[in-house]
């Protein structure tokens, strides 16, 4: 198989910025390998733009400078950034987005479940919004954290504390709850 691919547009998640430091520069890059549509703050656009990256949106309270060529500007009122760049995907139709964050919390992101599928790199994890009856192979001892409101059953998972699990042994684990959606974290291995 070659290794020139053809991506159509929005076929990739889209990729928002809102910390550049959120996760380790070889992991950024893989989610840059298939060149997501980039929507930064002003502070993570300027750390981008420095490491010669291109982005493709900018999120701002005013207008913008920026030495790049083809940069949409929006303008942000009264939400948050993050607010901001989901509902401007969601209106244009993107099914998925990975969000680089130091600070997010996963249950703010709940009214955009059913709009679009959000992935969150975040403190060395990738935080996702599963359904109940999620099962998923991984090796032993792996940490896996819940975000979940209500109580949880698991198979294939040690309960270590009220949010957090470990895998008892290499296999599948799976997840069950009464709830529309939870989000999960597991860690990211570097």
């Amino acid at each position: 198989m070659s290794s020139h691919h053809i991506v159509k547009e929005k076929q990739e998640p889209a990729l928002i910025v809102s910390d550049v430091e959120a996760l380790d520069a070889e992991l950024f890059g893989q989610l840059l390998e298939w060149t997501p549509t980039i929507i930064a703050n002003e502070s993570s656009a300027i750390k981008l733009a420095e490491q010669g990256l291109n982005i493709d949106i900018i999120v701002s309270h005013h207008e913008t400078f920026t030495q790049q060529d083809n940069v949409t500007l929006i303008y942000q009122e009264g939400s948050s950034f993050i607010d901001t760049a989901l509902n401007f995907l969601v209106r244009q139709g993107y099914p998925a987005v990975n969000i680089l964050s130091s600070d997010l919390s996963p249950a703010k992101l709940s009214p955009y479940l059913d709009l679009i599928n959000i992935v969150i790199f975040q403190d060395g994890k990738k935080i996702y919004a599963i359904r109940s009856g999620f099962n998923k192979w991984a090796t032993a001892n792996e940490i896996i954290d819940s975000y979940a409101s209500k109580p949880i059953s698991t198979k294939g998972l040690m309960k270590i504390n009220l949010h957090q699990y470990k895998t008892q042994q290499d296999g599948l684990y799976e997840i069950y709850f009464d709830e529309p959606r939870i989000f999960i974290a597991e860690k990211i291995n570097f």
